[in-house]
């Protein structure tokens, strides 16, 4: 990874803004090869009405984004033809709430099946005002000025990106996204998924960097498994080097523990150290609340957390974590029903 520019870890749910634009009309006119596109549901039936957008693949948006090459809708068989040279063409096919997305080479024709439409999102540190774009796929879209970013209404499948920053550096990666779940960049420009059961999320992932600069509200939520044998565990630590900030863990294998500025709540009864459990910390703006799989456990109307600027990368999984699971970041006030049971 180069320069400035890193792409790192940030969760959020699903939503529509910043979609693809609809595009209706006939197949393209360009001359070569007939390509055919098959739209499918999920039981296999042919889809017609669905929207196919065609864009030279790799083809790097500009700023604004770009409207596809050729576009059209399928027809009641399912199916739409373009006239398109021996190149490589990437093909968007969507309709309502579901997507694909496949790469023709030379023309070939491809069938693909629609699925739910996913989400992604992360950070772009040291680079307000970037950028991030989706090669192939028409779109780019703003940073804010923590880095933050969020590309919505996405086919399932490996997607390739690049972040780029005001300075002209870019970072180039790709990440897969699964049907209807939102992706998280991480530090190494990987992609880690939501909800798959990764055993041990590496110490100093990054996830939230651009936060520490940021002062408004946020929530994350992360299922763990903690250790059975240890007296004190951390799940996440995110200080200053003269100790201010906050620290979420355990006091004990029943006792969940918040530490504001040295300052330690403690909720008891949770059994937490059987077994893996959702806990969820929110930030409102004027206090702390510590969720535990979905019920509020622990709220402390603490300042901390009003000035992040000193505060640290966030660690995650100290002494006592078996292991985090996943987890989910979410820039913004969340509703209580967030940290329920059917997160993430």
């Amino acid at each position: 990874m180069r320069g400035a520019l890193l792409l790192l870890v940030s969760l959020l749910f699903l939503s529509c803004s910043d979609g693809v634009n609809s595009v209706a009309g006939g197949s393209g006119t360009g001359a070569g090869n007939a390509l055919t596109v098959t739209a499918r549901a999920a039981d296999g039936a042919t889809v017609a009405g669905a929207i196919v957008e065609l864009w030279p693949a790799g083809q790097v948006p500009p700023d604004q984004g770009s409207a596809p090459a050729m576009s059209g809708t399928t027809a009641p068989d399912g199916t739409i033809s373009f006239a398109v040279d021996t190149g490589a063409w990437s093909i968007l096919v969507r309709r309502a709430d579901a997507a694909f997305h496949l790469v023709s080479r030379g023309g070939a024709s491809v069938s693909g099946t629609l699925r739910a439409i996913s989400s992604l999102t992360g950070f772009v540190a040291g680079a307000e005002g970037g950028r991030v774009a989706l090669p192939g796929l028409g779109r780019s879209v703003r940073c804010d000025s923590t880095g933050f970013f969020r590309l919505d209404s996405l086919p399932s499948g490996t997607l390739d990106w690049i972040a780029v920053g005001i300075g002209g550096t870019t970072v180039a990666g790709s990440s897969t996204l699964l049907p209807g779940q939102t992706m998280v960049a991480s530090a190494s420009g990987g992609a880690i998924a939501v909800d798959t059961l990764l055993r041990g999320i590496p110490v100093g992932t990054g996830f939230a960097r651009g936060l520490p600069g940021d002062t408004g509200a946020f929530a994350l939520a992360m299922q763990v498994r903690p250790s059975d044998t240890a007296s004190t565990s951390w799940f996440l630590e995110w200080t200053s080097g003269t100790g201010r900030g906050v620290r979420l863990g355990l006091a004990a294998p029943d006792t969940l523990m918040l530490e504001l500025d040295s300052t330690t709540y403690m909720a008891a009864g949770y059994r937490l150290g059987e077994g893996p459990s959702r806990v969820g910390l929110r930030w409102t703006g004027s206090g702390w609340e510590v969720w535990i799989d979905g019920k509020q456990a622990i709220k402390a109307a603490m300042a901390t957390g009003t000035d992040r600027r000193t505060w640290t990368e966030p660690v995650l999984g100290g002494r006592g974590t078996k292991a985090i699971d996943w987890l989910v970041l979410r820039k913004g006030l969340v509703p209580d029903a967030w940290f329920g049971p059917s997160l993430p």
